[in-house]
């Protein structure tokens, strides 16, 4: 157990967070709330870690007051950190990984493996591992005075043996970890997390790993209550086919289905009606020409973007066939339907990328020659297919992905140095994961929870 508590440190981290306050009241109404840039993304999560910092100071005062020397194991040292954008969640590599990386490349399927968690736009709550582990050794101790024993129907593990986080590599006991339906534990902080970022990232939701849904129920009782209710929340609006968010530029919240009567929709937040039809404030007769919706789509015909059918956001397509779907279920499923591809648009609806119609009901190929040709020309780049001494690579790399664009992404090959996931675009600077099947490389929060 650590010693005394310095009072110096609680009063410089509490001057840190009122001065990042301070600042932060200055930049209100300087960008959109839906959409907030890398500046406001950073000064919340410096305000998250002045605020977890805080909070362990009182969890170990409460530990000093209560029991003075009930634990003297030294804790665990630090797991090396893998830097990543403010919003990513970090995780040094586990010791599967580090043995790897000595021996070589070995291929890994859902066993533990380094991790580099990563989302756009994802906000971690304060962690909850100090309540869970001091709620857990109170528990322990009544148990122990009643002479109580304390069962669980999860998979029975040696109660002396230390689980490990596959997101953060952290050793923890068996009560202070989430066993999910793939077998994977998840500490509760890493879960948290998790959560969080699929309420900032559709890509995420529901929260899942290895394609299996992680359900809400089951983690309840290990999320924050504020988290709970956001997710909630989120369900509704992801679920919902046709969404209309404020149309107040300063507000943009989303609009749930019971605040909509007569093709208008009511924002609670700032009391402003929207047109459900074009999504502008409410007016009356027909809906307005917007000829900012035009340039928008302007820009995306120049960049070979395409609108999606159904949700209207605007999709790129980087690699892989014309097909746009997602196979977020679980693998049974998806082995039943061998339609699925790999890219998708974040309403997971199938539509043509070429032409913007519901798949099946165009005259399009299957594939973009251009967009296989440059494909394939990153795997040779990588030194596949015998690399630029082989004057047919390119070849036969394309005949690989045309077979392989279906890919179910079973095994991975852990990748040591830096590189850009080609699913989040988040550059890596220590690791990645290549698909034994399809050979995309991207980052632990991808490969377990996002594809």
């Amino acid at each position: 157990m650590a010693g005394a508590i310095d009072p110096s440190e609680r009063l410089a981290l509490q001057l840190m967070q009122d001065d990042l306050e301070e600042f932060k009241s200055l930049q209100k109404g300087k960008g959109r709330a839906d959409e907030p840039d890398d500046f406001a993304l950073a000064l919340q999560m410096q305000s998250l870690y002045l605020t977890n910092q805080i909070q362990s100071l009182t969890d170990r005062e409460y530990c000093l007051r209560i029991q003075p020397q009930r634990n003297t194991e030294p804790l665990p040292a630090p797991i090396p950190k893998q830097a990543l954008p403010s919003t990513a969640v970090v995780a040094g590599p586990s010791r599967q990984a580090r043995t790897s990386a000595q021996a070589g490349p070995v291929i890994a399927g859902s066993a533990r493996q380094p991790n580099a968690s990563n989302s756009a736009g994802t906000i971690c709550k304060p962690p909850v591992s100090a309540v869970v582990r001091s709620l857990a050794t109170a528990s322990w101790v009544d148990d122990e005075a009643s002479g109580s024993t304390i069962t669980n129907d999860s998979t029975p593990v040696d109660e002396h043996q230390d689980l490990v986080c596959v997101a953060c590599d952290g050793a923890y006991g068996e009560n202070l970890v989430v066993r999910v339906s793939c077998g994977h534990v998840y500490c509760p902080d890493c879960l948290a997390c998790l959560f969080g970022a699929s309420t900032a990232d559709e890509s995420l939701f529901p929260p899942r790993c290895c394609k299996q849904p992680i359900l809400l129920d089951a983690a309840r009782k290990w999320l924050p209550e504020e988290l709970i209710v956001e997710f909630e929340k989120k369900e509704v609006e992801f679920s919902s086919a046709n969404r209309t968010y404020c149309s107040n530029v300063n507000c943009s919240v989303f609009i749930p289905p019971h605040e909509i009567e007569a093709e208008r929709g009511y924002c609670r937040a700032c009391n402003v009606w929207t047109c459900t039809i074009c999504k502008s404030a409410e007016h009356n007769g027909a809906c307005p020409h917007d000829p900012y919706k035009d340039e928008i789509l302007a820009v995306a015909k120049d960049n070979g973007w395409q609108q999606c059918p159904w949700c209207q956001q605007l999709v790129e397509l980087s690699h892989g066939c014309n097909h746009m779907s997602k196979c977020n279920r679980s693998l049974r499923d998806c082995l039943t339907n061998l339609t699925d591809s790999p890219v998708a648009c974040r309403c997971r609806k199938e539509f043509c990328y070429n032409c913007g119609k519901k798949w099946r009901t165009c005259g399009c190929g299957i594939w973009n020659e251009d967009r296989l040709v440059q494909r394939a020309e990153q795997l040779v780049n990588r030194g596949m297919f015998g690399g630029r001494t082989n004057t047919d690579a390119v070849r036969a790399a394309q005949g690989h992905i045309r077979r392989t664009h279906e890919c179910f992404h079973r095994s991975w090959t852990f990748k040591a140095g830096a590189g850009r996931c080609e699913e989040c675009r988040f550059h890596l600077p220590s690791f990645l994961f290549e698909c034994n099947g399809c050979n995309i490389r991207v980052c632990k929060r991808c490969q377990l929870n996002r594809l």
